[in-house]
């Protein structure tokens, strides 16, 4: 799927749309499912810090695809680059 653009309205994008909406739905049955919030609880604290990183992350991806951004994809890696280099130079003490 290299060069596919999230939102993008290529051909590309709209031949792995059906597939990702399908993916999706399995994903949001599996997160609701009661197995998913009960797995954790007799687990170490370390797995369960992993098992929350993991669900949230699944949880933050469904997400987003049934409710993508309003802002151009280019946009939002050119913020991203911005943000994320500021981030450095304040972190190395520049």
């Amino acid at each position: 799927m290299g060069g596919v653009e999230y939102g993008g309205g290529g051909h590309e994008a709209q031949a792995v749309k059906p597939d990702l909406d399908k993916v999706m739905k399995q994903l949001r049955a599996t997160m609701s499912h009661f197995a998913v919030a009960e797995a954790w609880k007799e687990r170490s604290a370390e797995d369960k810090a992993n098992y929350l990183v993991i669900t949230s992350t699944l949880h933050t991806v469904a997400s987003i695809y049934n409710d993508p951004s309003a802002i151009p994809y280019a946009q939002l890696v050119s913020d991203q680059h911005s943000t994320f280099t500021q981030f450095e130079n304040l972190c190395s003490g520049v």
